[in-house]
């Protein structure tokens, strides 16, 4: 089987690639169409881990979440439901901003916002070997790295907590800080000319300090400390640069590496924003390429350790509604298919872009993003691999936006009337044809030749990917632009012998649906569920195989369709 990195990068389109980009055309736009899709012979050689998915929590949240003896049966339950797969479970990262401001008992300083008592921690192994004892729960613990340079003063402390509570059973790994390449935007941790050169010499402290005799301990695998290196929010400039030296200097004292990722921002509180184009997808992913590189050619273990669909907590009306499902069905699998170990999703209990959250009053609330972790994680049960996909479509769309103008974000097309400023019926192809892209691009197609303002990559009507475990071939399809039903085709190699199958969908009244507003996962849904879980009875549809090889499947407006066909 051909080993590859990244698939789809360039996708073979029935027009021309370079008016691909047009076709975004906002969301709920009533832009029709078919897709067809052919599942090669080629799969790539790295199977999808079990536990991919999992969950970031900030340090000062992780209580109201297992319980304060460990005992939250419902969030055990919410996290049962992602497991597949039989090995390790889901890994918890406690960390966050607030973990520069942590201290434990013993070890407090002035700087100190948030004190994590011995019962604290007690409770992470009382959950894990109470509620979610089937679970085979482990936790990445991040450690301070901002209070102060000195490991000494808190951060051993830290560790040597750890170590007194025989803690390290349930450790996963330990993270330095959190989001260090930010330190000097902020200037609250160090000061602000903290450069990548310094955050090397305090790091060589760091590992000095931590990794000796009554510290943390080596893994039992790699024989490496159990230290997931860089923590970086995103890294640019130096930060960038040093991505190497980094690496190379520290590949024998870290066990894996994280970066965050947040495909979008609302740090601006700008709410005219959506996560529904290839920019928030595979194009998200495209920009850690070589970051991705440098680590795969060091053989080292990478993931995203923190992320969601838009930093700063989220966008309303957005990370809290069906769109966040339907963003992190595409993100997910082009992130795995880069060779990534798996991502933590970050939330608080009430935080607007969380998976799983919890009213005042202490009830359960499945939110919408955690239909779309579910359908992954049941989409690669028992660790498959994925199959290579070559798509194609028909649109009947004004793709070369002849009588538009594009705002060179994910290409989309907007009206002439919109002009360079955004003028009438702008509100009607989505909010990036209102905004200040298309004035700060001036590009009107009336002045200038068509397709005006165009950009690498482009939007599927349905975005298809496939796996391939023993004995099974399943196929997610998803629909995330269009008001119209987009019949979609795939086809798959003749060889295999494939017999009839069946479907499930998961849907929503409206992709701006959020909790308690009829999200529908194959017939059964999370709301009102208090027990985590779900409501109702699994209903499928068969899929008849036509033409030896083929199904075919009618995708319905802003939903999903896990399709799943034994083979043998």
């Amino acid at each position: 089987l051909q080993f590859l990195y990244f698939i789809e990068l360039r996708p073979t389109m029935s027009v021309l690639a370079t008016v691909t980009t047009c076709i975004a055309a906002g969301i709920g736009s009533p832009v029709s169409g078919t897709v067809q899709a052919q599942l090669t012979s080629q799969t790539l050689e790295k199977r999808v881990p079990g536990n991919f998915v999992g969950m970031s929590i900030e340090t000062t949240e992780i209580i109201p979440y297992i319980g304060i003896n460990g005992s939250s049966l419902s969030y055990a339950q919410a996290l049962r439901n992602l497991k597949f797969s039989n090995g390790s479970g889901p890994i918890l990262r406690i960390g966050g901003s607030t973990a520069d401001f942590t201290c434990y008992s013993g070890g407090e300083i002035p700087a100190c916002t948030h004190n994590v008592t011995d019962e604290e921690l007690i409770a992470y192994m009382k959950f894990a070997n109470g509620p979610a004892n089937d679970l085979n729960i482990k936790y990445v613990i991040d450690i301070d790295f901002g209070l102060v340079s000195d490991p000494e003063t808190v951060a051993r402390r830290q560790v040597e907590t750890l170590t007194r509570l025989n803690m390290w059973d349930y450790i996963h790994q330990v993270e330095f800080g959190n989001e260090v390449d930010n330190y000097a935007r902020h200037g609250t941790h160090r000061n602000t000319s903290y450069s990548f050169q310094d955050y090397m010499i305090d790091y060589n402290t760091f590992i000095t300090s931590l990794t000796r005799e009554g510290g943390i301990p080596n893994s039992t695998i790699s024989n490496k400390p159990i230290i997931r290196g860089a923590v970086y929010a995103g890294p640019k400039n130096d930060w960038a640069d040093g991505m190497e030296q980094y690496v190379e200097a520290y590949i024998g004292s870290i066990d894996s590496i994280s970066l965050h990722q947040y495909p979008v921002s609302f740090c601006n509180k700008n709410p005219n924003q959506t996560v529904l184009g290839w920019g928030e997808s595979q194009g998200a992913v495209n920009k850690y390429a070589g970051f991705f590189d440098i680590f795969k050619k060091h053989n080292l273990t990478f993931v995203i350790g923190e992320g969601n669909s838009a930093s700063c907590g989220g966008i309303p009306g957005v990370s809290d509604t069906f769109q966040a499902a339907l963003w992190v069905m595409d993100y997910l699998p082009y992130l795995s298919k880069t060779g990534a170990e798996g991502m933590n999703f970050h939330g608080s209990p009430s935080a607007m872009y969380t998976a799983i959250a919890y009213s005042d009053s202490g009830e359960l609330n499945i939110q919408p993003l955690y239909y779309g972790l579910l359908a992954f994680a049941e989409l690669t049960r028992n660790t498959p691999k994925w199959i290579v996909v070559n798509k194609t479509q028909s649109v009947t769309e004004d793709l070369s936006c002849s009588t538009g103008v594009t705002t060179g974000h994910d290409g989309v097309c907007c009206p002439a009337s919109c002009g360079t400023c955004g003028g009438t019926d702008c509100e009607k192809r989505g909010s990036y044809c209102c905004d200040q892209q298309v004035r700060s691009l001036n590009r009107n197609c009336s002045t200038s030749t068509p397709p005006c303002i165009l950009q690498e990559g482009g939007d599927y009507l349905a975005d298809i990917h496939a796996v391939q475990d023993d004995d099974e071939i399943r196929v997610l399809l998803i629909s995330k632009f269009s008001t119209q039903t987009i019949p979609t085709t795939v086809c798959f190699n003749p060889e295999l012998m494939i017999s009839n199958g069946t479907v499930f969908f998961i849907t929503a009244p409206s992709y701006s649906s959020k909790y308690g507003e009829g999200i529908n996962y194959g017939g059964q849904t999370f709301d009102g569920s208090t027990s985590g879980l779900p409501i109702g009875s699994r209903v499928t549809e068969p899929v008849p195989i036509i033409n030896k090889n083929c199904f075919i499947i009618d995708m319905r407006p802003f939903s999903a369709a896990v399709v799943s066909l034994p083979y043998r």
